[in-house]
């Protein structure tokens, strides 16, 4: 094998083929990441969800909130299939929420600095 794909797939010597074999993967990987979308957003009440979770963050400005809230970021970072959500409002929800732990981290280390 002289490659290995982040979809757990290795390609080999068969070089004629090896595009095809890859545009197949992206192909299957897209169409995966969007069932987990559709399971996740549901009937809809994610939407909600992904409000709290954006008021939660929004809660506090002080550095040491980033602390509090990182089991919530953690989640949040487990859900990156969600940038390619075909609802447009969990999307933009999703990355306002991504926004905010950003901004909420970038606080903290101007502080540890």
């Amino acid at each position: 094998m002289l490659w290995e794909t982040p979809f757990g797939h290795y390609y080999g010597d068969n070089r004629e083929n090896n595009g095809n074999y890859f545009a197949n993967d992206i192909s299957n990987f897209y169409e995966e990441l969007i069932k987990k979308c559709n399971f996740r957003i549901g009937e809809g009440f994610y939407v909600n969800i992904l409000k709290n979770y954006l008021s939660i963050l929004k809660e506090d400005s002080e550095y040491l909130y980033y602390f509090k809230i990182k089991p919530l970021i953690s989640i949040l970072e487990c859900e990156q299939y969600l940038k390619l959500s075909p609802n447009k409002e969990v999307r933009d929800l999703y990355l306002e929420c991504l926004n905010e732990c950003s901004s909420l981290y970038n606080k903290y280390m101007n502080v540890a600095r």
